[in-house]
């Protein structure tokens, strides 16, 4: 490489042979470029692009961050942030990912997909009352999408706020038509709440239909279906 030059002209060499095919000169002279110029902001946005486009996640994750640091556009701002949260889905860093679901919403971001990806999150971190406020403005954005109601319903279950899960679940049974496998959720959650409240012919009466939607033997009685199926749940342990 030529000291003599600078990263201008190593990125525009790297165009010029990316677009002949040349993807690994093309590549070693947007490496050079942005070692040049650590700040030379087009570089790392086209060596994102290629990064994340080939699932190279966590070298993507530096480049997304360097972009966020320089760019002063907050569209592009969001973009990264929201690619980011993707790559750190891939790679584990949940709480990472969480951060950037939480900068987007709080900045005018906020999707119908990133509450309900974040209340998801909250949820299998047991945070079960963020996860029921995040459902919630998913649910309140697209009523016409049950399945927030479901994933509300089971976080009112572990927030011990029964009723309330009761009421989700019956609004489903009422108000949707749906896949019999659906279904088959929604009476197992309903069921598995009735047993909390210590109301077992009705908790027995949505297990064994469910039993029924799937072609199987009902049970005799609730706690035979719950000692059989969810043991956990009757020693009360928390995401069983």
């Amino acid at each position: 490489m030529d000291e003599k030059r600078d990263a201008k002209f190593y990125f525009e060499r790297s165009e010029e042979r990316l677009k002949n095919g040349q993807i690994g000169g093309g590549l070693s002279d947007l490496d050079y470029a942005i070692r040049l110029d650590p700040n030379f902001l087009e570089g790392y946005r086209r060596r994102a692009e290629f990064r994340y486009d080939g699932k190279e996640y966590q070298l993507a994750i530096e480049d997304l961050t360097k972009i966020i640091e320089l760019s002063d556009e907050i569209e592009e701002i969001a973009d990264c942030r929201k690619k980011r949260a993707i790559c750190y889905e891939h790679v584990g860093l949940y709480w990472e990912l969480v951060k950037d679901l939480d900068w987007l919403i709080e900045n005018g971001f906020g999707t119908v997909t990133r509450y309900d990806w974040r209340g998801l999150h909250k949820f299998r971190a047991g945070d079960f009352e963020a996860a029921i406020r995040d459902f919630s403005e998913a649910y309140k954005m697209s009523p016409d999408i049950s399945t927030y109601l479901l994933q509300r319903g089971y976080s009112y279950y572990y927030a011990h706020r029964y009723e309330e899960a009761i009421q989700d679940f019956n609004t489903i049974l009422e108000s949707y038509e749906s896949h019999p496998l659906f279904l088959r959720a929604v009476y197992i959650w309903r069921g598995r709440t009735y047993f909390k409240m210590g109301e077992h012919d009705k908790a027995l009466k949505d297990f064994n239909e469910e039993l029924r939607l799937m072609g199987n033997d009902p049970f005799s009685s609730a706690l035979a279906y719950m000692q059989e199926n969810h043991p956990r749940d009757l020693v009360d342990d928390p995401l069983s």
